[in-house]
């Protein structure tokens, strides 16, 4: 029998590929290009969709699905992966630290905070059918200690989203919250991040695992199989990046 993910517009079957709508709409291609393809779900980016169109204007229509026209499941990310695109890449453009993340996306006065409640927040008015914890991404090169690190505050960020969830949406059991472990290339850093993160508890499907820019790094490639054998096997197992590079 196939594996499924129920979710509260519509049914997801696994494995299942989400190309990336980080706007809101995947380029050069509208809904009904998507419906012929049979795409079952997208993946949108909520930092993005934070700054265009705004937070107010997709909320004061009611959502995500509404402000797309889109009634199928939508995957909503926290805004995670900015903290190495922009902020690792280039210090002009924010900062880190255990109380939040500061954006500053034009590199000048521009401000815009992410704390793991907020993101979480965000996301609940977007209704996104599976949300994300906010988290830290790493470069794969980075060194051990970085990476701890990384895992670590991800870890108490994902602990104070846990919090914010259940007092915001206790009572919607359609909504899926995810934890999100960050890309440790070190065997320790992984199994570490993988047993704290169980000890969450989030609801339903909540363990996943990111290949950070896998196509371009056969170190990734090769941890693969690692994760695959320690991922809970209860837990769907979701992957980014595997295309890029």
């Amino acid at each position: 029998m196939q594996p499924t993910l129920p979710l509260k517009h519509g049914i997801l079957n696994l494995p299942v590929f989400l190309p990336d709508a980080t706007f809101g709409f995947v380029r050069s291609l509208d809904n009904s290009d998507l419906e012929a393809c049979r795409i079952p779900a997208l993946m949108m980016n909520s930092y993005c969709l934070m700054q265009h169109p705004g937070a107010n204007l997709i909320e004061s229509v009611g959502g995500l699905h509404q402000f797309c026209n889109w009634h199928l499941p939508i995957v909503t990310d926290s805004g995670g992966f900015q903290t190495f695109s922009l902020i690792r890449e280039n210090s002009k453009y924010g900062s880190i630290s255990d109380k939040a993340v500061v954006f500053h996306p034009d590199g000048q006065k521009k401000k815009i905070v992410l704390t793991p409640e907020k993101i979480i927040q965000k996301q609940i008015a977007f209704g996104g059918d599976i949300i994300y914890c906010l988290d830290q991404c790493t470069h794969i090169n980075d060194s051990p200690q970085i990476q701890l690190e990384s895992v670590q505050r991800t870890i108490k960020w994902a602990r104070r989203a846990k919090q914010e969830f259940v007092k915001l949406v206790l009572d919607k059991d359609w909504l899926e919250q995810r934890g999100l472990n960050c890309t440790p290339s070190f065997r320790v850093v992984v199994r570490w991040s993988l047993d704290e993160g169980a000890h969450l508890s989030f609801s339903k499907s909540a363990l996943m695992a990111s290949a950070l820019e896998a196509g371009r790094s056969m170190r990734t490639t090769n941890c693969l199989p690692m994760l695959l054998n320690i991922l809970p096997i209860l837990y769907p197992r979701t992957i980014h990046g595997m295309l890029s590079g």
